[in-house]
């Protein structure tokens, strides 16, 4: 029997800037039959979409509380727990016995591109989060998933800028400096396909279609940029292992 779902859509925000995931994600679980709680910081910036909503039967309701994809320039000292809170939502999905967190990633966290020290850490450190929260909540029969994005056909290599302070002469010529300027340029032809992603995640957590079967899977690379970045951090693994491991093993306490 299908199993109809209530869905909270967040930090990809409906009414963002470059809405590729929130927005049609929001559409697809509308449109096979489940409950969609769909956040927008600024629904004003979007009649249209204030309208499409309305216009199904959708209403607004006043969030107080929402870990999105925002940017917040503090140091690790001078964070306070609001700003790091990521458990608005799990007490209630853990006292009912089951859900899904789903959280969306880049394959700049894998293994590191240049010149997004700040975006890959931060996604990295996501990464890391959410494989200590899936151990922690399987026990509630409650399910996490990783997103692994390449790079896709949206506005978002348009949307690039750079550093405002003025650029190091130590890195004129380094691989460095050629990878900032291709970004700022927007000159990236991205191979994937922004709506094939969506459907992706959608069926991979509605369990159907291509995600069928996938439930228990807590990693979901999208694109196919996305290979040689899996092969380079499993040889990179590897390569540690074959290299250091008489070093590894070395260092025990004397029996």
């Amino acid at each position: 029997m299908h199993c109809f779902m209530a869905i909270l859509v967040s930090g990809l925000s409906i009414g963002g800037h470059e809405p590729w995931v929130g927005l049609p994600l929001t559409r697809a679980a509308q449109a096979a039959g489940h409950k969609v709680i769909a956040t927008s910081r600024n629904p004003s910036r979007t009649p249209d979409l204030v309208a499409e909503i309305e216009s199904k039967e959708g209403k607004w309701v006043q969030l107080d509380v929402d870990s999105r994809g925002c940017g917040n320039v503090t140091t690790d000292l001078e964070s306070s727990s609001e700003h790091i809170d990521v458990m608005a939502v799990l007490p209630h999905i853990r006292q009912r016995k089951s859900g899904a967190i789903i959280n969306m990633s880049s394959g700049t966290s894998l293994d590191g591109i240049p010149a997004m020290g700040v975006y890959a850490g931060a996604k990295a450190g996501m990464n890391a989060l959410t494989k200590i929260l899936a151990k922690e909540v399987t026990p509630f029969n409650i399910r996490t998933l990783t997103v692994i994005l390449g790079t896709f056909n949206t506005n978002i290599p348009n949307s690039v800028v750079s550093c405002e302070t003025p650029p190091l002469e130590d890195y004129k010529g380094t691989l460095t400096k050629l990878v900032q300027v291709l970004l700022v340029s927007g000159n990236i032809k991205p191979k994937s396909d922004k709506d094939k992603a969506v459907q992706a995640v959608f069926q991979v957590v509605a369990d159907e279609g291509i995600g069928e079967g996938k439930q228990i899977e807590k990693l979901l690379p999208l694109g196919s940029g996305m290979t040689p970045h899996l092969k380079g951090v499993l040889d990179y693994l590897g390569n540690a292992v074959d290299v250091s491991g008489s070093v590894t093993n070395s260092v025990d306490v004397a029996k």
